[in-house]
């Protein structure tokens, strides 16, 4: 089983007062693209993790068998901690999963396969997406990375346990890995 874990937590400070992942792009939540992309790929299950307004959230997003909602009390301290629930509520089946952002529209779902591909045929380490020389996300770990992650601390992501670690690299023709939405403005790209 591989199991996505959607990060949807934050504040979007960067944005202004309105959430961001609820905020309309192309016609539809910003939220709800990662969403229709990541239920399209190989993923077996997705955890959202959600804390900032999470009922104007859950309001958002259709329920189904697929997707679990989980909340973190929490989500003030950081990504980090965002992370280190989701791993918590993986199913015991979790053979790796994916730590997604929620505010990454561009990515597609033939991404998604192509990072889990890759992973796939190594199994041992971290599938890492590239475009040309700059990493970007989602990551799909093994679960034997799970003890690893569990140590982060603060508003640090997954990037502080790969720089200590051996990963697989994927080539990726698409700057959408390296594209978040944090501004107003770029809602305009």
């Amino acid at each position: 089983m591989i199991t996505a874990i959607l990060l949807a937590a934050g504040s979007s400070k960067r944005f202004g007062k309105k959430n961001k992942l609820i905020a309309s792009y192309k016609k539809k939540p910003l939220i709800s693209h990662a969403i229709e992309h990541l239920k399209k790929s190989e993923v077996d299950k997705i955890i959202i993790v959600l804390g900032n307004e999470k009922l104007k959230l859950i309001k958002k997003i259709k329920k189904e068998p697929k997707i679990k909602f989980v909340y973190n009390k929490n989500y003030k301290i950081g990504m980090s901690s965002s992370i280190k629930f989701g791993l918590k509520k993986l199913d015991k089946n979790t053979k790796a999963f994916l730590i997604c952002l929620s505010d990454m529209p561009k990515i597609s779902f033939i991404t998604y396969n192509k990072i889990i591909q890759k992973y796939k045929k190594n199994k041992k380490f971290p599938a890492v997406p590239f475009y040309k020389t700059l990493n970007g996300n989602p990551v799909c770990f093994p679960i034997k990375y799970k003890k690893k992650l569990m140590s982060l601390q603060g508003d640090h992501g997954a990037k502080y346990i790969l720089r200590k670690s051996k990963f697989i690299k994927v080539s990726i023709n698409s700057k959408s890995i390296l594209f978040d939405m944090d501004y107003k403005g770029d809602f305009k790209k």
